[in-house]
């Protein structure tokens, strides 16, 4: 098991994936659930506390092993920027890996950096997705919506969802995805 702690600009403590699902919908699961049964749906609850931020962005993941427990800080400006080429890209667009396989099976966590106005093409995944908002200012698509993202901003994607994200016009634009692994992701627009 692993917990991944981001602290952003607004010292926003998120939790894993399916805390950060919990917590988005968190007023409505509230209501559907009685206190009970919202219990034995989400058995593990972590406990958070106040953080102070001390830097523009870090990460922390905490791994639960059989061994006992590890954890990794990792300073997202100190990572380096590989250069992603790829067709669902409109145009240059860079990864830093946070959370590779190395370090966890369950989780794949990267921040995406986008060039001025460069986005990636409609896709889908086949699990859910968690986009963090670390830098500038994007927009987040699906056939239906746009929306403007800015630093802070938690986006929720669900499985098979068409859509795209990227820079806004004019804007650069990073964020930090947080999947499985495991994910496949599906291009839908040539």
């Amino acid at each position: 098991m692993a917990i991944v702690l981001v602290l952003t600009e607004s010292a926003t403590l998120l939790r894993t994936p399916s805390r950060i699902r919990h917590d988005i919908m968190s007023k409505t699961v509230s209501r559907q659930y009685s206190p009970r049964r919202r219990q034995r749906h989400f058995p593990r609850r972590p406990r958070l506390s106040k953080i102070k931020l001390l830097n523009k962005t870090t990460v922390c993941l905490i791994i639960h092993s059989n061994e006992g427990i590890g954890m990794k800080v990792v300073k997202i400006a100190e990572l380096a920027k590989e250069p992603q080429k790829s067709p669902l890209f409109t145009g240059p667009v860079t990864m830093q890996t946070i959370v590779g396989t190395e370090l966890s099976k369950h989780f794949m966590i990267r921040q995406v950096n986008f060039a001025r106005g460069v986005r990636n093409k409609f896709h889908s995944h086949s699990i859910e997705q968690v986009l963090i908002v670390t830098e500038g200012r994007g927009i987040v698509a699906t056939e239906k919506e746009e929306k403007v993202v800015v630093p802070g901003d938690v986006v929720f994607v669900a499985a098979g969802e068409k859509h795209w994200h990227g820079a806004a016009e004019g804007a650069t634009f990073s964020h930090i995805y947080i999947m499985s692994p495991d994910q496949n992701t599906t291009q839908l627009e040539p």
